[in-house]
């Protein structure tokens, strides 16, 4: 389906390297999108689980904060 337009892309001027270029962009996109998306979304389900189990389980929010920390930091 995308061989089509990137047939037009390329009828319309752009070089090989230029189209290259446009979806290693987009999916640099698309994965920033998700990590922020995947990052509060986590958090707020994190957040709602730890409330659900707070009598149950003893974890602080020390330790989900410093474990997201080095999730953010290990690529």
């Amino acid at each position: 389906m995308r061989t089509k337009e990137f047939a037009v892309l390329k009828a319309l001027g752009m070089t090989q390297r230029n189209v290259k270029k446009m979806i290693l962009l987009e999916g640099v996109f698309y994965g920033l999108y998700a990590a922020v998306y995947g990052s509060i979304l986590g958090t707020v389900l994190s957040y709602g689980i730890h409330r659900l189990f707070k009598g149950a389980v003893d974890v602080g929010w020390t330790i989900l904060g410093a474990a997201l920390f080095l999730l953010v930091q290990v690529p």
